[in-house]
């Protein structure tokens, strides 16, 4: 079976549409965290300041936030793919 075109996915899960705007924003805040703080993708340090600490927890954040929510992305294509009406009319 063919995915649905993302134009009747939308009319049929609204949500989709906040939620791959969120991944954008997702995207970008954790490259900014990475720009900002180099050493993110290194070891932890003990004396790491606290800016770092946090940055790094909020990096690891955004990951799990962006995973989840491209679960729920495919479960909802996977639960209404089903019902959704055919796209033409045509009998072959």
């Amino acid at each position: 079976m063919t995915r649905p075109t993302a134009r009747r996915l939308l009319h049929f899960a609204p949500e989709l549409a906040v939620l791959h705007v969120l991944d954008a924003a997702l995207r970008m805040a954790h490259a900014a965290l990475h720009a900002e703080h180099p050493t993110l993708a290194g070891f932890v340090s003990p004396d790491e300041p606290p800016a770092l600490a946090r940055a790094r927890r909020l990096a690891h954040d955004l990951v799990v936030l962006r995973r989840r929510a491209g679960r729920y992305r495919a479960d909802v294509t996977d639960a209404i793919e089903p019902s959704l009406p055919p796209e033409d009319d045509l009998p072959f």
